[in-house]
């Protein structure tokens, strides 16, 4: 649909960027979203060993630390964010997997909300290597995953026992207040 009606930009395609493909758990995802717009979320280190490539990834000290992964209830603390991550490679076998982001060409605004209308499609690269990121199974991962299977365990909803009974009774009307006025 988005190719109909705008315009397909295949700069990426022509400088032949090669792209990696990266599944990463969930919180971590989330503390990338709390960086700076050109901030670091970490270093990745990528070393040849043994005929074969090792690549890890350490999450920077600033959203390790910033208050983590919350829990819910009132006494639970933040617990920092597991740091140490490896990355398990996989080829891409075969598959032809490319990264498509939105953008607009600027003219063109939506007439109702004034928002900008993503008009353009850009090609930004062909996905060359896939990815697991996983975490260093330490102390700081522990700790983060009894705190979520604690979370998890507790119940959404809590019955209460009331001191007295409900007095308060609700009963059908036929002509409300704010349609009597009228």
């Amino acid at each position: 649909a988005m190719a109909e009606k705008g315009d397909l930009d295949l700069t990426g395609a022509k400088l032949n960027r090669g792209l990696w493909l990266v599944k990463v758990p969930k919180y971590l995802s989330q503390q990338w979203g709390k960086a700076t717009e050109r901030g670091e979320v970490g270093k990745l280190k990528i070393s040849k060993g043994q005929g074969k490539t090792e690549v890890s990834f350490v999450l920077s000290e600033e959203l390790a630390g910033g208050g983590g992964v919350q829990g819910t209830s009132a006494k639970s603390t933040a617990i920092n964010t597991p740091r140490d991550h490896v990355l398990a490679l996989q080829g891409v076998a075969g598959q032809s997997l490319g990264v498509f982001t939105e953008g607009s060409s600027g003219k063109q605004t939506d007439a109702t909300s004034g928002n900008v209308v993503y008009d353009k499609l850009f090609l930004e690269g062909v996905v060359v290597q896939r990815a697991d990121c996983r975490p260093v199974v330490g102390e700081s991962y522990m700790k983060m995953k009894r705190m979520q299977i604690e979370e998890s365990s507790k119940p959404m909803r809590l019955s209460q026992q009331l001191e007295k009974a409900v007095t308060t009774n609700y009963k059908p009307v036929a002509n409300h207040q704010y349609n009597v006025s009228f």
